[in-house]
């Protein structure tokens, strides 16, 4: 906006002007719709005076506009087993103070906003589309959107592996092993842990839903299942 600040807006002819060129002329005021790096540059307005010919011009106003930070999508393994879970991550160009929308979409349904996800790093179990965009002021500057990442769910079953640190327990020493659990390189899972006392005998469940881990003392066959 340009005021010469004397006498009436019609007794001045106006334009506006960006690096001594002149940009807005016969107008006193000019909005920039849309913002864009070609829009820096140095801003100065001038009067003329219709009756006395005489030319004010005002101060010079920078203007810097820079470009979109870039927004970059990671992802975990995206080929998941059914109750499998895969980690997606949104980062904005090594800044700070950013908040994030995440969305998905299938080849079935049309995309939407992941509800309650706000944070750079989220989990996700459903297959689909995923992107995500970075906000933060008032009122929010988005980023652009992110590049997207297909999420798959694999229609088989995944696999339990057991492995144990030993297989030998020594007999009144104290001695234990330790068994560890997993599901095909996936994470989310608790693990119900079985025991035989020999090939015939019928597996007894000895911890329902527990962690990947545990160690025992007595010796038997051991199994597990993740779920």
């Amino acid at each position: 906006m340009c005021d010469m600040k004397e006498g009436k807006d019609t007794d001045w002819e106006y334009k506006i002007n960006k690096d001594g060129r002149e940009f807005v002329p016969y107008n006193s005021s000019y909005t920039i719709e849309t913002l864009s790096t070609v829009s820096s540059g140095q801003y100065q307005c001038s009067g003329h005076h219709k009756s006395s010919n005489d030319t004010t011009t005002s101060n010079i106003t920078s203007l810097t506009v820079l470009d979109k930070p870039n927004i970059k999508l990671t992802a975990g393994p995206t080929i998941i087993p059914v109750g499998g879970r895969v980690n997606l991550s949104c980062s904005v160009d090594d800044s700070d103070g950013w908040k994030y929308d995440w969305f998905r979409r299938t080849s079935n349904s049309n995309e939407a906003q992941v509800d309650g996800k706000e944070n750079r790093d989220i989990r996700v179990s459903q297959g689909g589309i995923y992107r995500c965009r970075g906000g933060r002021g008032k009122p929010v500057y988005y980023t652009d959107y992110s590049d997207e990442v297909t999420v798959e769910i694999t229609a088989n079953k995944p696999r339990a592996s057991l492995t144990a640190n030993s297989r030998v327990i020594t007999a009144g020493g104290g001695g234990r092993v330790r068994l560890s659990c997993s599901v095909d390189e996936s994470n989310g899972w608790k693990y119900d842990w079985f025991k035989r006392e020999s090939e015939s005998s019928a597996a007894q469940i000895i911890k329902d839903k527990g962690p990947d881990t545990m160690s025992i003392s007595d010796g038997g066959m051991y199994n597990c299942r993740g779920g």
